[in-house]
């Protein structure tokens, strides 16, 4: 199940079985990362179409870049885990605001992987 909480007033939000994923943790999260997937790469490129691999360093050298590696990638790996929600926490930060609003673009494909993989492991198992 996935599903969208909009939290206003900075209230902080009490959610069991949840793992909150802080602009810190990302950044944190991204200096484990021995190698970005192919995949993070894709789904990285949704949020910025416009990265210029030919020249500039890949991985980026900016934190903004950095925290939404290391968000992405640990999204996917709890995801692929399973059994634990995930909430994201200001993930725009740093961003320039052309590629905040692909967040939401992100969001849904995220979304629409794990449906489509819940939905195989349920048939595979019927």
């Amino acid at each position: 199940m996935f599903s969208v909480v909009v939290n206003p007033d900075n209230v902080e939000l009490e959610i069991p079985n949840c793992v909150r994923i802080s602009p810190e943790f990302a950044l944190e999260h991204f200096f484990t990362i021995s190698e970005v997937s192919d995949r993070v790469k894709e789904l990285f490129l949704i949020v910025v179409p416009d990265y210029d691999f030919e020249h500039r360093p890949w991985p980026p050298t900016s934190d903004p870049f950095r925290r939404l590696i290391g968000l992405i990638d640990l999204t996917v790996k709890l995801l692929n885990r399973g059994g634990i929600g995930i909430r994201w926490q200001y993930p725009e930060t740093g961003l320039h605001p052309k590629h905040q609003v692909n967040l939401a673009d992100l969001a849904i494909e995220l979304f629409v992987e794990k449906k489509n993989a819940d939905d195989k492991a349920g048939s595979d198992g019927a």
